[in-house]
């Protein structure tokens, strides 16, 4: 049997469009001979199931590789269109966090999801890049208007900023007309400009009975009643002899070379994965006489500015002060005050509070949290303790 990666594929963190979990992915794709062992999660402007992604490749014994199916804003045009970036190593993995990145700062925020320019893109030279689904930033012109003109003019410009190594024509099995034109373009378009094509089930759930399960999902997120949705049927996840099949019962004008080259593609790509880890140890560790005089400087500091100096807020100090050395991690309170510092001077929305660390005088004098713990009747115990052998939760 031949075998090709699990390409674009949609967990539950593809909120209100995605359905199924990540690890029953993780689970299908390991018990599936008709799949290379690849994890390779790319949900909608976001990388909400990366470590959880990481976690259960681990779980399973799969390999584990990066993607995200970004939203593209054009100048003042309305629309969001859709790109697929993907990669099987490192460097990728990196230019990935940098899109990513580089719109949460920005503030370029639809719907939830980030979105980015082609301008943006421009530093991808480890990455992958797929024309996605019907949505994507050369189909709409095509899917919505038959323009087939703007949609060569958006693929030649894709082409100089990506290059031809890394830019893929991406064929699916959505079962109608407007897919099926979609991949009849691809044919043209992979001859004129001898690109290389992928094939992507861009499933949202695993199984095709799970398919029904969509509309109540999108229901919402569409804000519209289930009546008003069309039964769902293509978003299920295929493995190549179900592409195959589909594609020779629906017309969906995919040609067998394009099916061996996808095979051939996700050989290599398989092969060539570079395994990284995304638990990285924490670099808390200077615990020195500076280091605590520091924490001490800053911590009083704080308590006197917020007019906390009196017998009840010290003393409190002394007993949290006293367990933060125990665990020698006063560096960790520090560079926690450095990152919402750092965020609220740059106008980055930070949280009043997180997790039970308002439950830290230290933490309020620091100004990590807004929250008096004293005045609230906050444990400090449910925040940390000597017992505890982990950073603490903030």
């Amino acid at each position: 049997m031949n075998k090709i990666i699990p390409l674009h594929i949609h967990s539950e963190k593809s909120v209100l469009d995605g359905v199924a979990k990540v690890k029953d992915y993780a689970k299908h794709i390991k018990s599936n001979e008709g799949f290379y062992d690849l994890l390779m999660l790319s949900e909608h402007g976001n990388l909400l199931s990366l470590m959880e992604g990481f976690n259960n490749s681990k779980k399973y014994d799969i390999k584990f590789a990066t993607a995200m199916e970004i939203y593209l804003k054009v100048e003042d045009d309305k629309k969001m269109y859709h790109l697929l970036v993907f990669g099987n190593n490192y460097d990728s993995y990196k230019e990935i966090i940098k899109i990513n990145n580089n719109s949460v700062t920005s503030g370029q925020e639809y719907k939830g999801k980030s979105y980015w320019t082609l301008e943006q893109l421009g530093f991808l030279k480890h990455s992958y890049v797929s024309t996605a689904c019907i949505g994507g930033y050369t189909n709409i012109p095509i899917a919505k208007d038959s323009d087939f003109e703007l949609a060569e003019k958006r693929l030649l410009e894709l082409i100089e900023l990506i290059g031809k190594d890394s830019l893929m024509l991406e064929y699916q099995c959505y079962r109608d007309d407007q897919q099926r034109t979609i991949n009849s373009w691809n044919n043209k378009m992979r001859r004129k400009h001898n690109l290389k094509s992928v094939v992507s089930s861009d499933s949202h759930v695993i199984s095709k009975e799970d398919n029904k399960y969509i509309k109540a999902v999108r229901s919402i997120g569409w804000k519209t009643k289930i009546e008003n949705l069309e039964d769902e049927n293509s978003s299920h996840l295929r493995t190549l002899d179900m592409f195959k099949e589909e594609n020779k019962k629906y017309n969906m004008n995919i040609p067998e070379e394009v099916f061996d080259e996808f095979v051939e593609f996700s050989r290599n790509f398989y092969n060539n994965i570079e395994s990284y880890n995304l638990h990285h140890k924490q670099r808390f560790g200077r615990f020195n006489e500076d280091v605590k005089k520091e924490f001490e400087n800053k911590v009083e500091k704080g308590m006197k500015e917020k007019g906390l100096w009196t017998n009840e807020y010290i003393s409190r100090y002394k007993k949290e002060k006293d367990i933060i050395f125990y665990h020698k991690v006063p560096d960790y309170f520090l560079r926690m005050q450095d990152f919402v510092s750092i965020a609220k001077n740059n106008d980055i929305m930070v949280g009043a509070d997180r997790g039970s660390g308002n439950s830290s005088v230290c933490n309020y004098a620091l100004g990590i949290t807004e929250t008096d713990p004293i005045k609230h009747n906050l444990l400090f115990e449910r925040f940390y303790d000597k017992h505890r052998k982990e950073y603490p939760d903030m």
